[in-house]
């Protein structure tokens, strides 16, 4: 049978706080006769979010209505309205998801008189309970300061003149509302130590102020007294003094309202900003209301809460819970001197560097900490101040995939079961490493930590949690599931050699024809959804030498994906409560495909092919080798050089630094001293310095070059890393050593402080003892601390492909002068080779297909005022506006990559160019929209935690299921291509700085991820984070910092 009734409806999904919206019927089901098309029929329904992700009624249901007001307690929660004739259909057009929002400017909106039993007041007597009930916005939790007045001037609203009676305070409750009472007997007792001469009625008002100068006054109200009487005539007596009959004075003891302390009386700030009247009567029989029996409360109603098991998920654990609680002290010197400073913007670009430095530790600062430590309004260079850190604390962030072995937490969240033991079951989605519904073993993450198959643990603060690792306890076993994690063997495949000469003699040569044979073979494989193995074609590699129209047969495989889900169980004081999930597309949890060579040890002949050989120094050089084994993969530490990517970044700046692992050259200037021109080449200007004065050619002929390293070391000459000054001989003394050719006593000495933290039993005093940085063990401890401490394996990750621009971003963290940058080029360019990089499985989940819009995308790290405000460009309510004085959040609906005007663009992912636009000068001006697959881009979603406290993943009505979505490119200069399909990675455009980025100091690509190709609406709406796609790098503040200045 065909649907009947309504088949759309529209209206504001995210209407404010307060404001009343009105939604309507915009279509009906074509079967629906003309007759009952009525929207007058059409019943409108409001259903709540509940915690569980189900919409459940509220109850609220208004016939041929659709106007609807969200009051505060509205607030953060998410409604679905539905608009039917019938019955209701539970989701689709003929529902809006709704989210009201809070206007951002406090308001009160409305002040009410009510009785003692809460019906509305109108005409009051002297010995009635009055109630005053002020109604908020964007209010809630702040204390509103109720007053009456007695009213003796003409006309509504406060005046300085009227004489005070009482004053309450009371706090806005979450649904908007505070409530004040008052006794109208003092009222009356006011009135007859004034001498009122008409004592049998009152006007009174109500005034409720939040800021010092804003009152909202209520109509007034007159107050019949019932005790009332007629008084005699009185005469003057003789010698009696004549009383004063004009109107009595204010006490003395009478309270000087806001305004009249202000000095104000006449101008607008003694007007109310809202009010409302209660017209009253005055009756003289006017008796006084009973209070109900049980006596007036003012309660909150809050929704029923029940016991509930209510998530359950794969987290990793991240210390970003900015606490309260105390962690030691910072000092900060400054590096430059700072003239009649702004407070606010030196206090924030400190905590833009401690934040950083103090993260590794689980701290950071507080901006108003830092703010108070500036007590001067200048301070010089080398000056410091110091301030308190605080503690971050732990949260357990929602993770979609991770690989085997790895460390993760398995978390359920409850309501009302704490001290309640949670169990849970992981469950795999197809049966690909154990029998079907069984249950998937894995270890305790600890130390000795058993094999389970039940996970337990007590739910504590409405959170369960285990850590574990998802491995079985049997190396064989394990072996086992990364074998067919790899995949299911599925036939063959025939490859015939297209010219002579294949040369398969050698382990090494049948690697690289492999090598040849997958790029060659992987298009054709695809399309049938296979892969092949390098092992596999290598085995059947059986000949010495291949030659034009010769075969090879061998085996090829059909990928697998391991999903997995979670089923839990707990026994509450009710009921037990079970629950399953994760189990749906879309939500499984994926154990990711990790690269074997990854955790691989380090080989000498992996040394030779990437360094060259070095016969008289091959022991050392597998000393060398079996101390970087020992420290990355035996230690049982997480040192972060253990993926193919970071080992070829590693030895790229370790070859740079030492001549590809020379022991000559372990130690500066022993072996190969500097010349006069490679001074001048390696030091710039201190050499220039010294040669002015006749000294370099000096320096550089003697042998221990012992004046030159103090020299060119000296504190005095600003690259001292720690030193003394030039006769202190720390230059010398504390010159290059080791794989990181440490330099600087500093660098001495917090090189040992970190082995001494990571690697306690091999802490030795290197600040002492500087020679033992040549030793092998130490010449490797030494450079593992320098790569850890300065986290350069984070830039590491980004720089995936072998441009110079891209190996200077991280030469530039281990060299800041970028000397050696060639070489570290070259060698990483055959690491890449060596440690078969391009064959490794990404260092982040994500489809292969995937192309970043910009290449080696990073954040805007200033605003477009050109001040330092990186979350400025990230997605969510990151930014501020200020109303009324006060900082209120504001929305940036994309992500702002930094690109100087006319960097290239490229396309995503493959798809559809449906549009090149100017959507405003004020807006995002010229905007090319390319619609991609929605299953290609739930593929490329990757693991991303937020860098900001106001940043968030989604807006509303974005549905991550969605068959497609739309990438918008904003801010353009020009489009390579205006309609049509492209494929990922095609140049389709160029950045520019149209619309409102108009000449701004930090031109850049905004780019979106979008539900619809225009008209997302308002806010976050139909919106997605672009971070959980984009692959940002390191920002590179320099290059940014050249664009601004370029541009200022």
């Amino acid at each position: 049978m065909s649907k009947k009734g309504v088949s759309k409806i529209s209206g504001n999904p995210t209407p404010a706080i307060g404001e009343k919206t009105t939604y309507i019927v915009t279509d009906w089901y074509p079967s629906t006769p003309a007759g009952e098309r009525n929207p007058a029929a059409v019943t409108w329904e409001l259903f709540k979010k509940r915690a569980n992700g189900s919409f459940t009624t509220t109850n609220i249901k208004k016939k041929g209505d659709g106007s609807f007001t969200f009051g505060e307690v509205a607030a953060k929660n998410t409604y679905r309205l539905e608009a039917y004739l019938h019955e209701p259909e539970g989701s689709g057009p003929t529902t809006i998801d709704i989210t009201p929002q809070l206007a951002g400017t406090p308001e009160i909106t409305k002040v009410e008189l009510r009785y003692a039993d809460d019906t509305p007041g109108t005409v009051f007597s002297y010995t009635d309970k009055l109630i005053a009930k002020a109604i908020c916005i964007n209010l809630t939790g702040k204390k509103l300061v109720f007053t009456l007045w007695e009213d003796d001037a003409a006309g509504n609203g406060h005046n300085a003149g009227n004489l005070f009676v009482d004053s309450r305070e009371a706090i806005v409750d979450r649904t908007g509302t505070a409530t004040a009472e008052f006794v109208l007997t003092k009222a009356l007792m006011q009135k007859a130590a004034q001498g009122e001469t008409d004592p049998q009625k009152l006007e009174f008002y109500v005034t409720v102020e939040y800021y010092s100068n804003r009152k909202h006054a209520t109509n007034n109200v007159e107050v019949q007294n019932p005790e009332y009487r007629e008084p005699a005539q009185q005469t003057q007596q003789s010698g009696s003094p004549q009383q004063n009959s004009g109107p009595s004075q204010p006490s003395q003891q009478q309270p000087v309202s806001r305004t009249q302390q202000s000095g104000a009386e006449d101008n607008d700030a003694t007007q109310p900003d809202a009010s409302n009247q209660t017209n009253g009567t005055i009756e003289p029989e006017q008796q006084p209301t009973p209070q109900q029996p049980e006596g007036r409360t003012t309660s909150v109603v809050e929704e029923p809460k029940a016991e509930s098991l209510l998530d359950a998920y794969f987290a990793k654990e991240e210390f970003t819970k900015e606490t309260d609680e105390t962690d030691g002290n910072y000092t900060y010197t400054f590096a430059s001197n700072n003239n009649n400073i702004n407070k606010d913007t030196v206090a924030q670009i400190i905590k833009g560097k401690v934040d950083p430095a103090v993260k590794k530790d689980k701290k950071y600062a507080k901006f108003e900490t830092i703010k108070s430590a500036l007590t001067k309004t200048s301070y010089a260079k080398g000056e410091t101040i110091s301030f308190a850190l605080y503690k971050l604390g732990p949260v357990f962030v929602k993770i979609n995939n991770a690989p085997l072995e790895e460390e993760v937490y398995v978390v359920a969240t409850t309501m009302l079961l704490d001290g309640k033991e949670v169990s849970i079951n992981i469950k795999e989605k197809e049966a690909i490493l154990i029998e079907n519904d069984a249950n998937l073993p894995v270890l305790e993450a600890k130390e000795n930590g058993a094999e389970i198959t039940t996970l337990k643990a007590i739910a504590q603060n409405g959170l369960a949690k285990v850590k574990i690792k998802l491995r079985p306890q049997s190396d064989d076993t394990l072996k086992e599931w990364k074998e067919k994690l790899t995949g299911i063997k599925d036939g063959t495949h025939t490859y015939t050699f297209g010219g002579n000469g294949n040369n398969t003699a050698t382990a090494q040569q049948k690697r690289r024809i492999a090598g040849i044979i997958i790029n060659k073979i992987k298009a054709e494989l695809a399309e049938q959804k296979k892969f092949a193995k390098s092992e596999a074609i290598e085995k059947a590699l059986t000949k010495e030498v291949y030659n034009k129209d010769e075969q090879i047969t061998f085996d090829v495989y059909k990928s697998v994906t391991e999903y997995l889900w979670l089923k839990a169980e707990c026994t509450g004081n009710l009921q037990k409560h079970e629950g399953e999930f994760l189990k749906k597309d879309g939500a499984y949890f994926e154990i990711g495909k990790k690269c074997p060579r990854c955790t691989e040890k380090i080989t000498i002949e992996q040394i030779e092919e990437l360094y060259g050989s070095l016969p008289a120094h091959k022991a050392f050089r597998q000393e060398v080798v079996d101390n970087l084994n020992k420290y990355i993969f035996d230690s049982g530490k997480e040192i972060h050089i253990n993926t193919c990517l970071r080992k070829a970044h590693f030895f790229a700046q370790v070859g740079a630094e030492t001549l590809g692992i020379n022991p000559d050259w372990m130690v500066e200037t022993d072996k190969f001293r500097y010349s006069k021109s490679r001074s001048l080449s390696i030091f710039g200007q201190r050499a220039a310095n010294l040669n002015a004065a006749g000294l370099l050619e000096t320096y550089c002929s003697e042998n221990p070059q012992r004046r030159l390293m103090n020299y060119m070391y000296a504190a005095e000459n600003g690259f001292g890393n720690g030193n003394g000054n030039e006769a202190s001989g720390d230059g010398y003394l504390f010159r290059g050593r080791g794989l990181k050719q440490l330099t600087g006593r500093g660098n001495y000495r917090s090189a040992a402080n970190y082995i001494k933290e990571i690697f306690p039993d091999e802490y030795t005093d290197l600040e002492a003892d500087p020679d033992k940085v040549k030793e092998a063990k130490y010449a490797v401890l030494t450079a593992i601390a320098f790569w850890e401490k300065h986290e350069i394996w984070k830039t590491a990750d980004t720089v995936k492909v072998s441009t110079l621009d891209n190996v200077k971003k991280v030469r530039r963290l281990v060299n800041p002068g970028l000397a050696g940058l060639g070489d570290a080029k070259s060698y990483f360019d055959k690491g890449i080779t060596v440690f078969k990089v391009n064959s490794c499985s990404p260092v982040e989940g994500g489809d292969s297909t995937w192309h970043d819009p910009i290449d080696n995308p990073q954040r805007t790290y200033y605003n477009s005022s050109g001040v330092h405000r990186e979350q400025n460009g990230a997605f969510g309510p990151v930014r501020t506006r200020i109303v009324n004085g006060q900082a209120v959040p504001r929305n940036h609906q994309g992500l702002d990559i930094f690109a100087d005007v006319d960097t290239p663009c490229k396309a995503c992912l493959d798809g559809t160019i449906v549009s090149y636009t100017n959507e405003g000068s004020a807006g995002y001006g010229n905007v090319l929209v390319l619609e991609v697959s929605g299953e290609d881009l739930r593929k490329a979603k990757r693991n991303y935690t937020h860098e900001f406290t106001a940043e968030v993943e989604s807006g509303s009505g974005f549905d991550i299921n969605a068959d497609k979505f739309y990438l918008r490119y904003a801010h353009l200069k020009s489009a390579v291509k205006t309609s049509g399909e492209v494929t990922a990675g095609e140049t389709i455009c160029y950045s520019g700085d149209s619309g409102n980025a108009s000449g701004v100091p930090n031109p850049h690509l905004h780019f979106e991820v979008a539900m619809n190709a225009t008209g997302n609406g308002t806010g976050l709406q139909n919106r997605y984070n672009p971070a959980y796609f984009v692959r940002l790098t390191a920002i590179d503040q320099p290059a940014q910092q050249a664009v601004k200045d370029a541009r200022s």
